[in-house]
């Protein structure tokens, strides 16, 4: 009888030791698997913060002007003064071909002082970095209340391609 109280003791012994050692793994499991589940948390918000980067990234590619894109920005100018209403007349432009070098636009806008006002306050709006670095008004006759601005447009944000 003894030996049966000791082979159930001993049987005892070791179911408790195995549920220790199977509750101390089920535990280490949880906290890989909470860590994880963190990392996935984590991995997922990186993503979105990649694909809203990815958003800017396309946006600020945007803003710069460059050879390929210089036409799109005096069209788009031209649509400006044409809201504005005014009449815009593109006279010169410098495209750099290093950048150290500035890109500059000359143009001629000319209309009412009204609609002049209105086409700078568009233009000052444009996605571009630049300056007005000359503007010159001078009227276009004495019987006659329009305007001719004269400017010189400096790009900052031109980049030069090869």
């Amino acid at each position: 009888m003894l030996a049966l109280f000791l082979l159930l003791g001993g049987c005892a012994v070791l179911f408790y030791k195995r549920i220790v050692f199977t509750s101390s793994t089920v535990k280490e499991a949880e906290g890989e698997i909470a860590v994880l589940e963190r990392k996935e948390r984590d991995l997922d918000n990186n993503k979105k913060k990649l694909e809203d980067l990815g958003d800017s990234l396309v946006a600020l590619e945007g803003s710069f002007v460059s050879k390929q894109s210089f036409v799109q920005f005096v069209e788009l100018i031209e649509r400006l003064a044409q809201d504005a209403g005014v009449v815009f007349r593109a006279q010169e432009a410098e495209l750099p071909a290093s950048p150290k070098e500035k890109a500059n636009l000359r143009f001629e806008v000319q209309g009412s002082y009204a609609a002049l006002t209105k086409f700078f306050i568009l233009f000052d709006a444009i996605p571009y970095a630049g300056l007005v670095e000359e503007l010159r008004m001078t009227p276009l006759g004495e019987k006659t209340e329009a305007l001719r601005a004269s400017v010189t447009f400096t790009i900052f944000n031109f980049i030069p391609t090869p």
